[in-house]
């Protein structure tokens, strides 16, 4: 009498299993129904959510007015970076609390003793932060895809190379960008003890690598041509508004044409580099988490390392 054959138990690959663990079966993942219930509840009992999506709606419905008033002479350019000096202000200012908060809020050790892993907690609150970043550029994206189409309309020339796309494009350059500033602040928030010094932090570096070294650099390059302009291409290769103004099509008219972007130069490189960024800042955040009382820092201590 023949057995019957029992067919092999597939076992997880190592990668399905830390996917299960991150994403599927994480805990942790109720932050982003709490950033829903946080940001964007309109109970009867939570006014302040009400009056600050009333602001919200109120702005939003006064720039699509804008558009609209422009008939097609406002460059769309403009909107963008506008978009993105708010997520260079936004980002840090609602995330810096990501891991200190709850050290301040004094639920750090309750969620230390809960059954769950330091890069669930880390995981859980960065997906958080990637579904606000989502919900704010596709908002975004309206007005500007609206404005890139008015102008569009009035400049023939330009509408031959697509400004819609280029918008497009562009958000999804912004959108990865803050996903790298989220994590880059969540890893500062989990390196200290107070949200406000993560604050500051990510606030400097930013005025230092966003403002400062481009002013620095301009004035030692400025009116030259030839190889300082490489120099700038390569200096400023992850400088999101070099990025943002190399992707804008552009009318020069000693030559009477639109020059255009190369999306393998400028967009799509900047875009991968900024999500592996994240995974970088992320992967050093939970590390982080693993010393007692963030007892390692960015500098050793000389006394310590001399004894």
């Amino acid at each position: 009498m023949n057995r019957p054959v029992t067919p092999p138990v597939r076992t997880p690959s190592t990668f399905q299993q830390r996917f299960d663990e991150l994403i599927t079966s994480n805990p942790m993942m109720i932050e982003v129904t709490r950033f829903k219930r946080k940001f964007l509840s309109v109970s009867s009992n939570n006014t302040v959510n009400i009056a600050v999506l009333m602001l919200f709606g109120v702005v939003y419905l006064a720039i699509l007015a804008l558009v609209f008033s422009a008939n097609g002479y406002l460059q769309p350019s403009i909107l963008v970076n506008l978009q993105l000096v708010l997520v260079c202000f936004l980002v840090p200012s609602m995330f810096h609390g990501t891991i200190a908060g709850e050290r301040e809020r004094r639920s750090w050790d309750l969620l230390l003793v809960a059954p769950i892993s330091k890069a669930q907690i880390v995981v859980g609150k960065f997906f958080a932060a990637v579904a606000t970043l989502f919900v704010a550029i596709g908002a975004c994206a309206l007005p500007i895809s609206i404005a890139a189409a008015m102008y569009a309309g009035r400049n023939p020339d330009i509408a031959r190379f697509n400004p819609v796309g280029v918008v497009l494009a562009q958000q999804v350059m912004v959108f990865a960008f803050g996903v790298a500033l989220a994590a880059f602040t969540i890893l500062f928030s989990a390196r200290v003890r107070r949200g406000l010094t993560a604050l500051g932090v990510v606030f400097g570096l930013e005025t230092l690598f966003l403002v400062v070294v481009p002013i620095f650099v301009g004035l030692m390059v400025a009116g030259s041509n030839g190889p300082d302009n490489v120099l700038m291409d390569f200096t400023f290769f992850l400088h999101p508004f070099y990025t943002l103004d190399k992707m804008q099509p552009k009318w020069q008219s000693s030559y009477e044409q639109v020059q255009t972007f190369s999306p393998w130069m400028w967009g799509t490189p900047q875009i991968l580099i900024y999500l592996g960024m994240a995974v970088v800042f992320l992967q050093w955040a939970i590390a982080t988490l693993y010393y007692a009382e963030n007892d390692v820092k960015f500098i050793p201590d000389k006394k310590k390392v001399d004894a």
